[in-house]
């Protein structure tokens, strides 16, 4: 039983510590399995240079962070066991070291996938422009690559 104003039991937050850290390392563990399952799909389809190279890019960031968070639940039940006060401070702040590497990783996985993004819908444009004009020219040239009447459409083939 909780009393009011007491600190909490020293079991409780031992027990809390075991929870996260195992729900931490489960967690961590589960997203490897993802990431490394997601490297894969990409890999067994046909795929530019270039796009290969982004999905390395992006499975090594999130790879880097999902071990990190399995580091932090690491940590997280080491840190019960260490007796000297330093030893623990120096703990903790690696784990807050860790979580800013994650949101640095966070950070560049969100700019490279928007760069990425707009580099393919750069390139769509392209493709659609080259596609239109292909069209206008094999059918006469119309002004804006729509057909504005029936006359303008590609006879149907039987």
């Amino acid at each position: 039983m909780i009393v009011p104003g007491a600190a909490f039991p020293h079991e409780f937050v031992m027990h809390a510590t075991y929870v996260l850290s195992g729900t931490l390392i489960v967690l961590s563990s589960l997203l490897m399995v993802w990431h490394a399952r997601a490297w894969e799909a990409v890999k067994s389809k046909p795929a530019s240079v270039e796009e290969l190279r982004f999905r390395w890019r992006q499975f090594r960031r999130r790879a880097t962070v999902s071990i990190l968070l399995a580091a932090m639940g690491v940590a997280a039940l080491v840190s019960q066991f260490v007796e000297q006060p330093v030893v623990e401070i120096l703990l903790w702040l690696g784990v807050l070291l860790m979580i800013l590497a994650m949101l640095a990783f966070a950070l560049l996985d969100i700019r490279a996938t928007a760069t990425h993004i707009g580099r393919l819908r750069r390139q769509h444009r392209v493709d659609r422009e080259n596609l239109l004009a292909e069209v206008r020219k094999m059918h006469g040239g119309g002004s804006n690559g729509h057909a504005n009447s029936a006359s303008e459409l590609p006879a149907s083939e039987p």
